[in-house]
């Protein structure tokens, strides 16, 4: 896979990771007054798309699987983790962005740490 392709992948999949969060979020605003109905129109044509991209992208994770660990595990642990972060004020997000920011200055290899898979399957 050339740089390209995998800077586009990347993106790709933060956009699909952040599509559940912009759903929900979309779908709290509804009954709000907070935002312009012309806004609310186009968000509402923006959520259609981000629910068939979830779909979508959760279907990726399904049919794939990384040593002995299913797909549809990975894509769950990847997605609370977005939705944790995405959970947080930003202040905090901050504070968590410093917080790496600093190990990864330190020389600190908090990518060598496992992540824990739950399996989804029983």
């Amino acid at each position: 896979m050339t740089k390209k392709e995998e800077f586009y992948r990347t993106e790709f999949n933060k956009m699909s990771f952040l599509a559940p969060i912009m759903i929900e979020i979309v779908d709290k605003l509804k009954g709000t007054d907070q935002y312009r109905l012309g806004l609310k129109r186009h968000l509402n044509g923006v959520l259609r798309e981000l629910e068939k991209l979830t779909d979508y992208h959760f279907g990726l994770y399904e049919n794939h699987a990384e040593d002995d660990i299913d797909g549809r595990d990975i894509y769950n642990v990847t997605a609370k983790a977005y939705d944790f972060l995405l959970s947080k004020t930003p202040v905090d997000i901050i504070h968590i962005s410093n917080i790496v920011k600093e190990l990864d200055r330190s020389g600190i290899k908090y990518t060598d740490k496992d992540i824990q898979f739950q399996s989804m399957i029983k």
